[in-house]
């Protein structure tokens, strides 16, 4: 009788720790479900060409004036590894992506940054920081919730 109990428990506990899984496999696969194909594209393309410099990777994002793009592309700054944090939406135009990254400026840390994917122009493009995004893409963003302070 005692064994008989011990194992409907063990059942009972496994079944609950398969559904948990499952249950958190569902919601993962919906989390990574949310960013448009075409979207996620243009952010893997984006972390790739920052592997080589911020001029290659310049030509994924958007900027909003030439003098800013050339700021950034005369950083020096390159990608040694990064770490997708969060995504959020924030409307059917635009996402912030939590991103972690290391560089040759932040060598032995991360840094967490806020990236952007914005479609503009029936495009998706990287935007790098809260400041680039463009106005007509902006309903719903808080942008204090995406600055550095």
């Amino acid at each position: 009788m005692k064994n008989k109990t011990i194992r409907t428990t063990l059942m009972i506990t496994l079944g609950i720790v398969v559904i948990a899984a499952i249950g958190i496999y569902l919601f993962l696969y919906q989390c990574h479900k949310t960013l448009p194909h075409a979207a996620e594209e243009v952010f893997i393309k984006y972390m790739e060409a920052f592997k080589n410099g911020t001029k290659e990777a310049s030509q994924y994002a958007y900027f909003r004036n030439d003098e800013l793009q050339h700021i950034y592309e005369d950083s020096g700054t390159v990608l040694i590894d990064y770490r997708i944090e969060n995504i959020m939406r924030i409307n059917e135009n635009l996402f912030a992506i939590t991103v972690l990254v290391k560089t040759n400026r932040t060598s032995k840390s991360y840094m967490r940054v806020y990236n952007f994917l914005g479609r503009i122009d029936g495009a998706w493009q990287f935007i790098n920081g809260v400041g680039n995004v463009p106005d007509e893409i902006c309903t719903n963003l808080n942008k204090e919730n995406y600055s550095y302070n």
